[in-house]
């Protein structure tokens, strides 16, 4: 079992977001959180031999979110500076000739969508 599968059917989450090794799992309870957290902790480590890392954190979701090169409050998203840094840069190599038309186009395509 997959680690989207074991949230959504065995821990019953109903409310995750998850993007490639990224994930936010929201509840109303901090106890439930925890009881949660452990559980991943333990899965991620004894099925995939990987560990959370120092960025990992339970908070409140009103304070806001960093996920995705966002930062993500309620009504409102920003852009994160080091994200439109590297885009910038990446327009710029894309000016230049160093990035072809299909990489910019997936990366732009990305982008809007995200």
């Amino acid at each position: 079992m997959n680690l989207t599968s074991s949230m959504r059917h065995t821990l019953k989450i109903k409310q995750f977001v998850r993007l490639v090794d990224d994930c936010i799992i929201f509840s109303d309870s901090r106890e439930d959180l925890l009881q949660k957290w452990k559980i991943i902790e333990n899965f991620l480590y004894e099925e995939l031999h990987l560990t959370l890392n120092e960025k990992s954190y339970i908070g409140k979701s009103s304070a806001g979110v960093t996920f995705v090169g966002y930062c993500i409050m309620p009504g409102n998203k920003i852009v994160k500076k080091t994200t439109l840094n590297r885009t910038r840069d990446y327009i710029g190599a894309w000016k230049n000739g160093k990035i072809d038309n299909i990489s910019f186009n997936f990366h732009s395509f990305f982008l809007k969508n995200a």
